[in-house]
């Protein structure tokens, strides 16, 4: 099949202007915010070494989600930590993996201690536990004022895994920071995610559950997604920002880990290729189709587990029409430019300023976006000077839930597409009916 040439470089330089307008971040930005977390990060390692009477120890905080891999677009003003917990005599613990909820799991350990019940280890309790100890961390830093931050707060949501930091600083600049103990048994990581079908009976069985976690996987595919000179990040980069900042666009509908699952799906098909900058406009419509394929089908498939459909949550009508807009707009490049690249919402656009401080736009795209650090797992003492120096670093080899962008996971539940049967082990139905995203159990 033919080329039209023109059309072709019409779509490339109108996606590296994008991405270099809107996708990427200020670098005097992206310096300040990692400053002020890893100051903030450190003085909370420091402080749980106070903590040796508890049930489990603590790991070194881990960075995860977009503002690690390079994915992050617009502002730095979201950022996600693992803290993994190691029990006590791990031996003595076992997993149980319901069929009725795929991606979840029951942790039993052989005797009742204050962090389970029935030898179940409860996700709230440890929550509980951690929401205590950090919100002591967070008095220390507010009186200490020595994290460079003007003030902190802690919020914690009932159904998510995370623990946030609502961080403020030079006055107005605004960050969270997210927080996710997670369960470190057998070489996999679990984590407190609250299962669509829960209630606040303590009695449910969903109450019980861990959904796995397989961020440390992501993480390692977009380390290595991209080599030299290739675009899938900014790709996904600028479907991304193509989500948040175009007004009328029905992406708007899928979270931000629907567009990154979408890309390691397509990232995984030999098919196709090549990857090369000069094919950018190529590739980038490979990821609409590809998505659009998804929701012609009404499923999108974890990339770690099959078993789970990513938009079991969604509605079949928002799906239908988010399908049938999309491909309206991927039949032609024009109506890609048009409808994807220059309805940028005014408000965000002015918030951006000039683009004058991104210096002259190199259409060539021979530099890459920073990462924040080069090495994801750095101790905890890392120091602002090596972070700094990795942020401005342009090796970008860079790709890759949930979730809001856990991206450390998607905030959304996992829901399996089959509903729960009751031979589901301690699953409780709730006496009162009760809607869920996938089906009504009453």
């Amino acid at each position: 099949m033919s080329i039209n040439n023109s059309m072709h470089d019409s779509l490339m330089v109108e996606l590296k202007r994008y991405h270099k307008l809107y996708a990427e971040l200020k670098p005097e930005e992206k310096k300040k915010a990692v400053r002020i977390i890893e100051n903030i990060k450190r003085t909370f390692q420091q402080s749980l070494k106070e903590y040796s009477d508890l049930p489990y120890t603590f790991g070194n905080l881990l960075h995860q989600g977009s503002s690690y891999e390079g994915l992050k677009v617009i502002k730095p003003d979201e950022f996600d930590l693992l803290l993994p917990l190691l029990l006590e005599d791990a031996e003595n613990w076992k997993l149980k993996e319901p069929d009725e909820a795929p991606g979840y799991v029951f942790i039993i350990g052989n005797k009742d201690i204050d962090i389970t019940e029935n030898f179940y280890l409860i996700p709230n309790k440890i929550k509980q536990n951690l929401q205590s100890i950090l919100q002591k961390s967070v008095n220390v830093m507010k009186e200490s004022r020595t994290t460079g931050a003007s003030n902190i707060t802690l919020q914690c949501r009932s159904r998510s895994p995370a623990l946030t930091l609502k961080v403020c600083y030079d006055n107005s600049i605004e960050m969270s920071i997210d927080i996710v103990p997670a369960i470190k048994l057998n070489g996999r990581l679990f984590v407190p995610k609250c299962h669509p079908y829960a209630t606040n009976n303590h009695r449910d069985g969903y109450n019980k559950l861990w959904r796995e976690s397989f961020s440390n996987k992501e993480k390692d595919i977009v380390k290595s997604m991209d080599g030299s000179n290739e675009c899938r990040g900014k790709c996904l980069k600028i479907l991304k920002t193509i989500q948040k900042l175009n007004a009328s666009s029905q992406l708007k509908f899928l979270s931000s880990y629907h567009l990154k699952t979408c890309m390691l799906h397509l990232n995984a098909d030999t098919n196709v290729f090549p990857w090369t900058e000069d094919y950018i406009d190529v590739r980038f419509k490979d990821l609409l189709w590809k998505l659009i394929t998804f929701l012609e089908r009404g499923e999108m498939e974890s990339f770690f587990n099959h078993d789970i459909n990513l938009f079991a949550d969604l509605s079949r009508k928002g799906i239908t029409n988010t399908e049938r807009w999309l491909t309206k707009i991927v039949s032609s490049d024009d109506e890609i430019i048009e409808q994807l690249l220059h309805r940028v919402k005014q408000s965000e656009s002015e918030s951006l300023g000039s683009p004058e401080w991104r210096g002259m736009i190199d259409l060539n795209m021979n530099t890459h976006d920073d990462v924040f650090y080069d090495d994801l797992e750095s101790e905890s003492n890392s120091t602002v000077e090596a972070a700094s120096a990795a942020l401005s670093s342009e090796d970008d080899n860079t790709a890759y839930y949930a979730p809001k962008e856990m991206d450390i996971e998607d905030q959304r539940p996992l829901i399996p597409r089959s509903r729960p049967t009751e031979q589901m082990v301690e699953m409780k139905k709730p006496t009162k009916q009760r809607s869920c995203a996938c089906c009504l159990i009453s």
